[in-house]
């Protein structure tokens, strides 16, 4: 169940809740992806801005599969950067955005 973990000035929802390995991949359709470039629980996070031209979502996670997860929603694509950019600036690592590597991955896969 997830838990409710605050508002942010915007509006924006935060909510945060326990990652099912199964369901932890990113979302599939108008999405982006960012990694911290660290791995292991304690290190590794990933963001994911995910649009369906109406809602825009920003997830963010800690630890890898299983991790614990956050969720931010607004009605405008520049909320959600800012918030994707604030989450990047305050978690340590070098963050990669791996959009066009999944997306290509995704299509290598669909002509094998």
């Amino acid at each position: 169940m997830p838990a409710l973990i605050g508002v942010l000035p915007s509006g924006a929802v935060a909510v945060s809740v326990a990652v099912d390995s199964r369901s932890a991949g990113a979302p599939g359709g108008g999405t982006r992806t960012w990694w911290n470039g660290s791995w292991g629980r304690m290190a590794r996070r990933d963001i994911w801005l995910v649009s369906d031209s109406e809602l825009w979502r920003v997830r963010g996670r800690l630890g890898g599969d299983g991790g614990q997860e956050v969720s931010y929603d607004f009605t405008d694509e520049a909320s959600a950067c800012a918030v994707v950019e604030r989450m990047m600036k305050t978690s340590a690592g070098t963050w990669r955005d791996l959009t066009e590597a999944i997306r290509q991955e995704s299509n290598r896969r669909r002509t094998h």
